[in-house]
């Protein structure tokens, strides 16, 4: 036999547990290159590794990176569908469904999220992303009451849960129940004094209830710490405009074209202000200039309208959490 196998060259055939085992080594080094690529944000092909690595085996953690990786170029609903067949491999683990409420977040598929936060509350009712998710999904689905309930019940779990008092403020605002919206506004400000975003927030609810003075503090206070924060810039110039506090805005705009040569909405408002003060060719030549720094930015939204009519409607639509 030895003979015979040595002219014709036979190999002996590997054994299962052989097989088994050179199946279980493709697998490791399949997911380890997937895991390194991942790390080096060579993305598609950590996609591939995984996908190779689970057609070889089952396996949590490798649908984990998958999900993750579908995750960083926002494919999520092939990370969803990786979630899913997650919850098969371990229909207790909370975290897959919490992590499948964040990814029906970026898809806005509000029934989604509230199923994934339903089973997650069978396993753990304490924990507060549960509920915010919840009141999330509320939100989505038009039951504004049910989401205020869900968000003030993961405040209740964690008193300094930003996202929760950022949203409920949101839905109070849709509301029209400013003076709620602002305690949490305040409560945020409470936090983090200088947060552009909270500021933003007050200073737009300072305006809805007629504290003009108050407002225009608060949005000097962001321009003060980020003189590049464009659309405040804007904001107040546009609160100033309606004030007739033409020489204030003025100055503020001024400022803004001095930091930022191309800022074509600061010219408009230079415009507009000019225009409102009779100077005719100076509103002009000021439009001219936005006009064409709007065009090279391909965006011809411009035109010549009644000022204060436009600035007088812009505020009374505000919306203080957009």
């Amino acid at each position: 036999m030895g003979f015979f196998s040595s002219l014709f060259g036979s190999k002996k055939q590997p054994t299962p547990e052989e097989l088994k085992k050179q199946k279980e080594k493709k697998f490791d080094i399949l997911k380890f290159d997937g895991v390194k690529a991942q790390r080096m944000g060579q993305i598609p092909y950590s996609i591939k590794c995984f996908t190779e690595a689970l057609a070889l085996k089952e396996d949590f953690s490798t649908r984990l990176y998958l999900a993750n990786s579908y995750n960083a170029i926002q494919d999520y609903p092939l990370a969803y569908e990786q979630l899913e067949k997650m919850a098969e491999l371990e229909p207790n683990n909370i975290d897959t469904y919490l992590m499948m409420a964040r990814v029906a977040d970026h898809l806005q598929n509000w029934q989604s999220m509230n199923d994934a936060c339903q089973r997650a509350y069978l396993i753990d009712e304490n924990k507060p992303e549960i509920y915010y998710y919840f009141g999330k999904a509320c939100y989505g689905l038009e039951d504004e009451v049910s989401a205020i309930a869900m968000l003030t019940k993961a405040i209740s779990l964690d008193k300094e849960y930003k996202d929760a008092y950022l949203l409920r403020g949101e839905i109070y605002c849709n509301m029209e129940q400013f003076k709620d919206a602002e305690e949490d506004i305040d409560k945020l400000l409470s936090f983090d004094a200088n947060d552009e975003t909270y500021l933003t927030k007050k200073a737009r609810l300072r305006t809805i209830a007629g504290d003009n003075e108050s407002a225009i503090k608060y949005y000097k206070a962001i321009i003060d710490q980020n003189p590049f924060n464009e659309p405040v810039i804007i904001e107040l110039a546009q609160l100033l405009i309606g004030l007739k506090k033409y020489d204030a805005a003025s100055k503020l705009v001024d400022e803004a074209i001095e930091n930022k040569p191309d800022f074509a909405e600061a010219y408009k408002e230079r415009s507009n202000i000019k225009k409102l003060q009779g100077n005719k060719a100076g509103a002009e030549e000021d439009f001219k200039i936005a006009e064409k720094l709007l065009k090279d930015n391909n965006n011809n939204n411009i035109s010549f309208t009644n000022i204060e009519d436009e600035v007088n409607a812009r505020y009374k639509a505000i919306n203080p959490f957009s």
